[in-house]
């Protein structure tokens, strides 16, 4: 940008690289200039950081327009009812796949349910915290479904954690139950509540109902589930999500991926991590199928190009975009 003075105006010009810029967008921050300019004349004693930079046709696209979204959704419901509708909609429909198992929507909610009504039993109900470390399975599906139908919220161990990051979080957070697998229980053994190892206790709730536990004190304002920030910065942070944050991204995500309703949604993220949900709960809402990846999978980007996992669906970081687009 130059500028300079002369016969009482200010001249100049904008010289900008055309490989980097286009013409639409160095004109926009010339406007912009212009902008403040003209109202540091008009009121030349405010401060300029307080100076409007936006025309008034941009500033209403920006604040207002752009921010239109309010939408009609089903803030009363909560995650798992959503769930349950499904369920009532497509019993017989193939809701989770892994390697040669399936489960379908009744026969995933059946054994919900069962898990579910021991959990109450175990005392989890709306706000408890229920930590679940398992590899990825239909267990692990089964368990995050069981929890949310018993009324807690789920706090996602990720196996892979250093011990002593597991054991902080588990002190931080104060779940009144865990669930596991046999491999990984040892790392549960000086917790001072009930630990249940998804794989071998099943005798325990195989008899309690299969029907839906009655919703009782649970609101959209309950907690859904737990997660944990890296920790990159310093110590880290459990943040609470709650019914109604998950249902209102579901739906709209539901919403986003009309185009593959009833599709397959590859499940390959740690549980420890929210991309998880999307292509969880997504798919489990609209009639679709998750595919859950093991987690000894080695490389699930040559997998995935190889044709040996199908999915419809996959929700990827850049890092691994960039790793299917080279197999």
């Amino acid at each position: 940008l130059t500028l300079q003075e002369a016969g009482g105006r200010i001249g100049g010009a904008l010289e900008y690289a055309t490989a980097l810029y286009d013409r639409e967008s160095v004109a926009r921050h010339a406007g912009y200039l212009t902008q403040v300019l003209a109202a540091m004349v008009a009121a030349e004693q405010e401060i300029v950081q307080k100076l409007p930079m936006l025309s008034d046709a941009e500033r209403r696209r920006v604040l207002e327009e752009w921010n239109a979204t309010e939408t009609q959704y089903p803030s009363e419901s909560c995650v798992h009812e959503l769930f349950e509708q499904q369920v009532e909609r497509t019993p017989d429909a193939v809701a989770v796949v892994y390697e040669d198992q399936t489960l379908t929507y009744a026969e995933l909610n059946c054994k919900a349910n069962q898990l579910a009504h021991h959990l109450r039993g175990l005392g989890v109900g709306p706000d408890a915290r229920v930590a679940i470390c398992v590899e990825r399975s239909l267990a692990m599906v089964v368990g995050l479904l069981a929890i949310l139908k018993a009324g807690g919220g789920y706090l996602p161990l990720d196996p892979g954690y250093p011990e002593d990051r597991l054991r902080y979080m588990l002190q931080d957070s104060a779940p009144v139950a865990v669930l596991t697998q046999s491999s990984l229980a040892g790392l549960f053994t000086d917790e001072a509540v009930p630990v249940v190892a998804l794989d071998h206790n099943e005798s325990l709730w195989t008899t309690r109902p299969s029907t839906n536990p009655e919703r009782g004190e649970l609101s959209p304002a309950h907690l859904a589930y737990v997660i944990y920030t890296s920790g990159s910065t310093g110590q880290p942070k459990g943040v609470m999500v709650e019914h109604r944050n998950v249902v209102n991204y579901i739906c709209d995500a539901r919403h986003r991926y009309a185009g593959v309703s009833r599709a397959n949604f590859s499940l390959y993220s740690a549980l420890a991590f929210d991309l998880t949900v999307t292509s969880l709960y997504v798919p489990l809402i609209a009639g679709g199928s998750v595919v859950v990846v093991p987690s000894h999978e080695p490389d699930f980007a040559v997998a995935h190009a190889a044709g040996e996992i199908h999915s419809d669906v996959l929700k990827v970081t850049p890092a691994h975009l960039a790793l299917l687009a080279e197999k």
